[in-house]
């Protein structure tokens, strides 16, 4: 079943003929550029969007993937962050910046001259969850071959481990400006905030995290619920820490990590 899937996958991107992968380092993405460099040698191409939303050590294992694979890949400014209305925090914040993402890859390629069939690494099972951006995706015409191919998360964690691949168990790492309710300013400044509160509990031995934030400078952390004591173990450090990012008050999600807890 899961070889069948992947034959599928290989032959639907041998129909593209050439192709341009928005690559994050992720765990899907990472999949499919392998796979497409596989098929297609120098007919496929990466090209990473480097935005304050993305994890710093997730553009760090973006490159670094890409020079194991062996893929071309380019690295380009995000379009996003200095317009008024990703400042806004809309609800469909989502969707405005997966179209401008989109199109500013298609630019990009017209400029470098890159011709190809544009692709994206949603899969599966991302189908069953509130991601609004998936309909700028279809409806600027970009493909998702790991959907068309049915191949799920954990087929291709399993795949990625088969191929060697280092993201093969990586944790998920959305944008970073999933940490804020709608409705909230975000700035470039308390996204590097963020994302530094993240990496210290990370550095602590703790794997998903999320560091959520609230008015008043209060922020809620969470964590799978096997990690939650080892939270309270390093409290006093985490708290101390935190504080000197600026934050106020630094609770503890007793419920443990819920993916999209913040799409209210």
């Amino acid at each position: 079943m899961l070889e069948t899937k992947l034959r599928n996958l290989k032959k639907l991107l041998k129909k593209y003929g050439t192709v341009i992968i928005a690559y994050s380092g992720g765990v899907d993405s990472t999949f499919l550029a392998k796979v497409s460099q596989d098929v297609l040698g120098e007919n496929a191409i990466a090209v990473t969007i480097a935005t304050a939303t993305l994890p710093k050590t997730e553009l760090i294992d973006a490159e670094k993937f890409a020079k194991e694979i062996g893929i071309q890949h380019f690295i380009i400014d995000d379009p996003n962050l200095n317009t008024s209305w990703f400042a806004d925090n809309p609800k469909e914040r989502c969707y405005i910046c997966k179209k401008n993402m989109i199109r500013t890859i298609r630019e990009f390629c017209y400029e470098k001259g890159l011709k190809g069939e544009l692709i994206e690494g949603s899969n599966l099972d991302d189908l069953k969850d509130f991601r609004p951006g998936f309909k700028a995706i279809k409806e600027l015409g970009v493909k998702s071959p790991l959907i068309e191919a049915e191949l799920t998360k954990k087929d291709i964690r399993k795949l990625s481990k088969q191929f060697g691949l280092p993201s093969w168990n990586k944790s998920p790492m959305p944008c970073l400006a999933t940490r804020f309710p709608f409705g909230t300013s975000i700035t470039k400044e308390q996204l590097a905030r963020i994302d530094e509160a993240e990496s210290i509990i990370r550095a602590l031995g703790l794997v998903n995290v999320r560091v959520r934030v609230h008015e008043n400078n209060v922020v809620r952390i969470e964590t799978a619920k096997d990690q939650l004591r080892l939270v309270v173990e390093q409290a006093q450090q985490i708290t101390e820490q935190l504080k000197a990012l600026g934050f106020r008050f630094i609770t503890l999600d007793l419920e443990g990590y819920q993916m999209g807890s913040m799409n209210l």
